[in-house]
């Protein structure tokens, strides 16, 4: 800008401070003052990384006063008006405490800053001393549009009932909406300023379409929102053509968003007053529908206090039969405790009775062999016993052939003692005979004497006959000693003999009571092989039963060990049961409670209407 034969540079934009500029107005505007009649050269630079339009015009202060005064008059009153919208939405929210005005009041509230933000007004007013925030304020907003008007939406449309999948993309751009959040305050202005413009060409035909969808299936208010929205985008549209040099700037151009966001807010209230007046009419018939229903309530009340009466009456009972069912709940408890006890040691009885089983079964296995060592014994006991009656009958052949010739013997030994004694007597007739003999050999021997030597040869024969007669009397005294002594021999021989053959014959009768006792035995043994194979048999049948025992022991083992869980299972249940009927004590006490307070009511209802 020149000045004094110089150039002079002034700087103003959105990144300086309101402060600074020359004149206090929302737009970029320089004070010149020009020389009439000499051409004055001005510089202009401009630098942006957003669309910016650029239309010049050189005007007097005066006029540019007036215009100003005509554009702040406008703008207020289409600020003021909305800004009575929101007011208007929020004192209804308040009263109504309806979630679809709140987030409509904080959609309008959003928008109207953003407009604010986006003409300079917001800069101007509001922040004037934070160009950062004033450039980022633009972003920032829209993104808060788009997640309040999404979230309105879906609760005025009722998006989640009547189209879903309208209702998740919406749930998505309200994460988009967040995420333009957090792009307005942490990248570059660009980037951010960029998302949000495509955020909102994409938002708004799907905003578009779910309004027509509902509308489509019967709900009218989603026609004012439909066209609200289309009047928006109207104005929208006219001033991105303005931006882009398309349409000229103009009054409407210029603020085109702004009126348009003027007819949406008259039409989105249009809309809430719609539904309002379509629940009230809902309501007027809800509520004479309500008013005969009272009626049939109050009836219901009167059977209802006849009812709460038995049903106080019944809960009592009841209290006093569940604490009887929880008294036996706690009695099961503890028998079941008792029983798994018991079934503790029945089990061990049962492994103790398994390893007797398993014992007996190895005891009867050893019986087994045993059985079969004796049945072998038996067999060679047999055969001992066969050969044993075989030389009791040698024996008894031989006793018989023995008292036979003992027999014999004694007949013999009896011919010898006549022989014996008949030699005695020969022997005693010798001795007589030599007596005789020495006697005539004395009187031989006298009368020899007597006849001198007449007779001396017949002394001679006397002594010779004397003494062979003296000879044959000692011989005959001597055989008649052994002959005595041979007789006595004879006789203690012939004693022997019959005591032999007495002997004999005892052992005979021995014999054949041995051989009788052998037979005795043999049956015995007989009986015995045949009870030691009953035996076996026995311990077959034994074996077999201990088998069968051991695993029926086993078997009722496991089912005593399942017999335990399941009483233990008992006990918890049982437990369960007293924590459940202590539990629906409380619930009666409750019920009781609430009986109680029915009561109380239906008679306070009784008394309302005669009070009127």
């Amino acid at each position: 800008m020149p000045k004094d034969g110089e150039f002079e540079e002034r700087k103003q934009g959105q990144l300086l401070p309101f402060n600074v500029r020359e004149i206090r107005s929302e737009h970029i505007i320089y004070r010149i003052s020009p020389e009439p009649g000499i051409d004055n050269v001005y510089y202009l630079r401009v630098e942006t990384r957003d669309s910016f339009a650029l239309p010049m015009r050189l005007i007097t202060y005066e006029a540019h006063a007036g215009r100003a005064s005509w554009t702040r008059l406008f703008l207020g009153l289409f600020y003021g008006f909305i800004i009575i919208m929101v007011l208007y939405n929020a004192i209804i929210c308040v009263s109504t405490r309806d979630r679809s005005y709140l987030f409509l009041v904080l959609y309008m509230a959003a928008f109207v800053i953003f407009i604010m933000a986006e003409n300079g007004i917001a800069y101007q007013y509001l922040w004037p001393g934070y160009p950062w925030w004033g450039k980022r304020a633009v972003p920032f907003f829209v993104g808060l549009v788009a997640i309040f008007s999404a979230l309105f939406a879906r609760d005025f449309l009722r998006t989640k009932t009547n189209v879903p999948a309208i209702d998740r993309i919406l749930f998505g751009f309200i994460g988009l909406g967040l995420l333009a959040l957090l792009l307005a305050l942490a990248v570059d202005y660009f980037i951010a300023i960029i998302f949000t413009v495509v955020l909102m060409v994409l938002y708004a035909p799907v905003l578009l379409l779910g309004a027509f969808l509902v509308w489509r299936s019967g709900y009218r208010p989603a026609l004012f929102f439909l066209i609200s929205w289309f009047a928006l985008i109207a104005g929208d549209l006219i001033y991105g053509l303005k931006t882009f040099a398309i349409l000229p700037e103009t009054f409407m151009t210029k603020h085109g968003v702004l009126i348009g966001a003027a007819f949406q807010s008259v039409l989105l209230s249009i809309a809430m007053a719609d539904r309002i007046s379509m629940m009230t009419a809902s309501l007027k018939r809800v509520s004479g529908s309500l008013e005969q229903k009272t009626e049939d309530l109050l009836k219901i009340f009167e059977k209802a206090e006849t009812m709460s009466d038995d049903l106080f009456q019944v809960s009592m009972e009841q209290s006093e039969i569940v604490e009887t069912f929880s008294l036996v709940a706690q009695n099961q408890a503890a028998h079941a405790e008792e029983m798994a006890a018991s079934y503790e040691e029945l089990t061990s009885s049962t492994e103790s009775i398994d390893h007797s089983m398993s014992m007996l079964a190895r005891e009867g296995e050893r019986i087994r062999e045993m059985s079969a060592i004796l049945t072998d014994t038996q067999v060679e006991v047999k055969h001992t016993n066969d050969a044993v009656m075989e030389s009791m009958k040698n024996i008894i052949h031989f006793t018989e052939k023995t008292d036979s010739d003992l027999t014999r013997m004694t007949e013999m030994m009896e011919i010898i003692n006549v022989g014996g004694r008949a030699i005695t007597d020969i022997i005693s007739l010798i001795n007589d005979i030599s007596d005789k003999i020495n006697l005539l050999s004395l009187n031989a021997a006298i009368e020899a004497a007597r006849a001198g030597e007449h007779g001396r040869g017949f002394a001679v024969v006397a002594d010779e006959i004397g003494k062979l007669a003296t000879a044959t009397s000692d011989n005959s005294k001597q055989i008649a000693r052994q002959v005595e002594k041979i007789s006595v021999d004879i006789g203690r021989g012939i004693e022997i003999a019959n005591m032999t053959k007495q002997s004999t014959s005892d052992v005979a009768k021995l014999v054949n009571s041995i051989n009788d006792q052998i037979d005795t035995v043999k049956t015995a043994m007989s009986r015995q092989e045949a009870a030691i194979n009953q035996l076996v048999t026995q311990s077959d049948i034994i074996k077999e039963q201990s088998r069968v025992i051991s695993v029926a022991t086993g078997e009722q083992k496991n089912g005593m060990l399942e017999g335990a869980l399941t009483i233990q299972n008992l006990a918890n249940m049982a437990n369960d049961i007293a924590v459940s009927n202590s539990k629906i004590h409380q619930f009666i006490r409750i019920l009781n409670d609430k009986a109680g307070e029915l009561k109380g009511l239906i008679q306070n209802l009784d008394e309302s209407p005669s009070a009127q």
